[in-house]
């Protein structure tokens, strides 16, 4: 019976590990299973009340329940009223990691026409998906697309309204900047797909970006994208705290392993793609939980500006 007490207390070690990310990026790559290996712990604490482990297994579930409530309050669905307030109505914002071997192209267009978002952004662009964006130029003719030296594809900014001034496509693609004008107003919206956490370049890649995101406006930007990061890591706080936004909550897991069966739920995959918005902004978003051919879910954003009220 020592078995179960054992991995319990090597779950909460490396759950312990997770909270030091801002040390080195092999901590961060844990913390994002962090209510996976707090439930883990939980899970294997149990059995060791009956094996006269009765207080280290009180403290693992206590532990245990500390990090799943504070993981759940990043997920659990936002008062989206508060945010947003009275007034004009709020616009709408898309954002979807297309997936770049995805085989329903029609589901994705069918999507965007029931939504009717005011712009969209896209993650993994690849070759394939160029020809079928061109499709949707009558209903967004202001596109900027960033090709990627990558099978993945780069990223996209698509609006129905006129940009503001001349975007830029950055990181090999990686990330794509564009002013949109809103009723005499310029919102910077920021299309990011980011690396693999350690062991892979993910935090090489922040450091790469961020001069950039120092540059972005801050008040008046609004970033999307598959950071490949929880909300409450290391790296999705180095992009707030760079571009001088914050990261919304009440979005939940949107990232699945794609060759699991589709009734394994999403909420047991990972909180991946993220929604950040500056100052100026109030802004409520929420996941879509509908299946395009993607490993990801795609998310929809209301959001207005402080101006506006």
């Amino acid at each position: 019976m020592i078995l179960f007490p054992v991995i319990a207390w090597l779950a909460l070690v490396v759950l312990a590990a997770g909270y030091f990310g801002l040390i080195h990026p092999a901590f961060d790559s844990l913390c994002h299973f962090r209510p996976h290996l707090a439930g883990l712990a939980m899970v294997a604490a149990i059995p060791a009340f009956g094996a006269g482990w009765k207080k280290s297994a009180l403290i693992t579930m206590a532990a245990g329940a500390a990090a799943l409530f504070s993981t759940y309050t990043w997920v659990k669905p936002a008062n989206v009223a508060p945010e947003l307030g009275s007034g004009k109505a709020p616009y709408r914002l898309l954002h979807m990691n297309l997936r770049f071997d995805n085989k329903t192209p029609e589901r994705v267009f069918s999507l965007i026409a029931e939504l009717q978002p005011d712009v969209v952004t896209l993650n993994e662009v690849s070759d394939s998906w160029l020809g079928h964006l061109e499709q949707l130029s009558a209903s967004y003719p202001y596109q900027r697309v960033c090709k990627r030296n990558s099978v993945i594809g780069g990223v996209a900014v698509m609006a129905r309204r006129r940009f503001a001034a001349t975007g830029h496509c950055l990181h090999d693609g990686a990330m794509a900047i564009q002013p949109v004008d809103f009723d005499g107003v310029a919102i910077t919206f920021v299309a990011l797909h980011l690396h693999w956490p350690w062991p892979f370049q993910q935090s090489a890649q922040i450091g790469s970006m961020a001069h950039d995101l120092r540059e972005l406006p801050g008040g008046q930007t609004l970033i999307t994208g598959d950071l490949n990061a929880a909300p409450w890591s290391a790296a999705s706080g180095t992009v707030a705290s760079l571009s001088k936004t914050r990261i919304l909550r009440g979005i939940g897991a949107t990232w699945r392993f794609k060759l699991l069966p589709a009734w394994f739920p999403y909420d047991a995959g990972l909180p991946i793609d993220q929604v950040l918005a500056g100052s100026d902004i109030r802004a409520s978003a929420r996941r879509i939980d509908r299946a395009l051919g993607s490993d990801h879910l795609p998310l929809m954003v209301n959001f207005k500006l402080s101006v506006h009220d």
